[in-house]
């Protein structure tokens, strides 16, 4: 009979139980919302890019037109000189 845990050592382990389940799942809260965070951080970044991608092939159309209207008026004032 001396081998069976008592009444105060049952509820001494049952807080321990309790408060480990506590401990990880605050570490489990605590985990995703650093990966939210972390995919936030994703998004926002691939968003600018795409913004940066689209402002770049804008730039780069606006050139090219600048480019062959200069091309066009230069010709063009040669030819009536």
């Amino acid at each position: 009979m001396s081998d069976l845990p008592t009444q105060p050592e049952l509820t001494t382990a049952h807080e321990r139980r309790a408060r480990i389940i506590a401990e990880l799942h605050k570490q489990a809260i605590a985990t995703a919302n650093d990966l939210s965070a972390q995919h936030k951080m994703i998004g926002t970044a691939i968003v600018e890019a795409v913004r940066w991608q689209k402002a770049e092939a804008w730039m780069f159309v606006v050139a090219t037109v600048s480019l062959a209207l200069g091309c066009v008026f230069t010709i063009g004032w040669l030819l009536l000189e």
